[in-house]
């Protein structure tokens, strides 16, 4: 007798390898989709010019919720996508978002705009998003 499947559950004819498969290439796709937002974020916060992020807190406070989402975003990426990308500065995101989360107080506004209008535009090319 064959087994009732749950109520909208998929069909999967291919087992449970190919469905496992399909989660993961689900889960990096909607990764990628987040940083592309993030990526986006930042070339907005970027595009404003330097004077005009100096001059407001607000800026300075987008950049450090851009850098923090960013990293725990770039965590989620799993490892065999991480190793497809090796020039990309994975320690240093993270490090820049500990220094942001854990010493807001000390981040000096430089930083922040050297990773929305610098680095974070140079990952993304990197990872091609």
């Amino acid at each position: 007798m064959p087994r009732a499947r749950p109520a909208g559950g998929p069909v999967d004819d291919a087992g449970p390898v190919a469905h496992a498969e399909q989660k993961r290439e689900e889960r990096l796709a909607r990764t990628l989709g987040e940083l592309a937002v993030l990526f986006g974020d930042a070339a907005v916060l970027a595009a404003r010019g330097r004077a005009s992020f100096s001059a407001s807190w607000v800026a300075k406070r987008a950049a450090k919720n851009i850098i923090t989402e960013l990293q725990e975003t770039l965590s989620r990426l799993p490892l065999s996508f991480r190793e497809l990308h090796p020039d990309v500065e994975w320690a240093l995101a993270r490090g820049t978002r500990n220094r942001v989360v854990h010493a807001y107080q000390d981040v000096d506004d430089e930083l922040l705009w050297e990773v929305v209008s610098v680095s974070v535009p140079h990952m993304r090319k990197q990872l091609g998003i």
